[in-house]
C-alpha cells in the first residue's frame, strides 16, 4: 500500500513539474515514457489506511506550509508554490501540502493541476475537507453536478464550521432540485453566520420552492 501511495505522490509532483518546465516531459519520454504510466495509477490505486497527520510532519515539513500560508496570505502564489513542492519532497505523504497546492491552482484557473493535487490530497489522508471542498468545485465546473454534492457533503460532515461550504453546498441542492436539503443547508450557513441576513433569504426562497414543488405534482 505504502509503494502505491508514493506512486500517486510521485506521479502528482511529475505532473506539475511538466506543466510548468515542459522540457521535463521530453526528457522523460526519451528515458522510457514513465511519466505517463505512473500518472495512470491514481485512478485505479486504493485508498491508503494509515498515513502521518499535521501532527506528524517534521518541523522542517511544518516550517514550509507555515511559510507557504504567509505566502498565500501575502499574494505570492509562484512562491508558496515552490514551498509546498519543497514540502512534498521531503514528505510524499503530506496532504496539507497537496491540499494548498489545489487551492493556489483552483484559483489561478489550472484545474488540473488542481484536481491532482485534490486527489493526491485524499489519497494521503481522506480526511482533508478542504481537498474535498475542492473537488466538488472542479466537479461542477465539469457538470458532474451529483458528484460534486457527495464531496461536498463530506466536506461539511468533516468541518462543520464553515458557512460558505454549507452555502455552496445548498447552491448544489437547489441546481438539482433537491430543495428540502437545500434550505436546511442554508439554515446551518445562518446558525454559523447569524450576521448575514442573505442566508435567512436563501433558506425562506428554498423553503417556498419545496411547497410549490409539492403542490405542482
Amino acid at each position: 500500500m505504502v509503494e502505491v501511495i508514493m506512486i500517486i505522490c510521485l506521479a502528482v509532483i511529475l505532473f506539475i513539474m511538466i506543466r510548468r518546465f515542459p522540457d521535463t516531459a521530453q526528457v522523460l519520454e526519451e528515458n522510457g515514457g514513465q511519466a505517463g504510466k505512473i500518472k495512470q495509477e491514481i485512478d485505479k490505486s486504493e485508498p491508503i489506511e494509515e498515513m502521518p497527520v499535521g501532527s506528524r510532519y517534521s518541523e522542517s515539513v511544518k516550517s514550509c506550509l507555515r511559510e507557504a500560508k504567509e505566502l498565500i496570505d501575502d499574494n505570492k502564489a509562484q512562491q508558496a508554490e515552490d514551498k509546498l513542492i519543497e514540502a512534498i519532497q521531503e514528505d510524499l505523504h503530506c496532504a496539507t501540502a497537496y491540499t494548498l497546492l489545489g487551492d493556489i491552482y483552483f484559483q489561478r484557473k489550472r484545474t488540473e493541476e488542481a484536481e491532482e493535487s485534490y486527489k493526491a490530497a485524499l489519497k494521503s489522508d481522506d480526511s482533508q475537507a478542504a481537498a474535498h471542498f475542492g473537488l466538488a468545485l472542479i466537479l461542477e465546473e465539469q457538470g458532474r453536478s451529483n458528484e460534486a454534492v457527495k464531496e461536498a457533503q463530506q466536506a461539511v460532515k468533516l468541518d462543520s464550521s464553515n458557512d460558505l461550504w454549507y452555502k455552496k453546498l445548498a447552491d448544489f441542492y437547489m441546481d438539482l432540485r433537491m430543495y428540502a436539503k437545500a434550505e436546511m443547508a442554508y439554515r446551518k450557513a445562518e446558525i454559523l453566520r447569524p450576521d448575514y441576513a442573505h442566508y435567512k433569504e436563501l433558506a425562506t426562497a428554498a423553503g417556498e420552492k419545496q411547497l410549490s414543488h409539492k403542490v405542482g405534482r
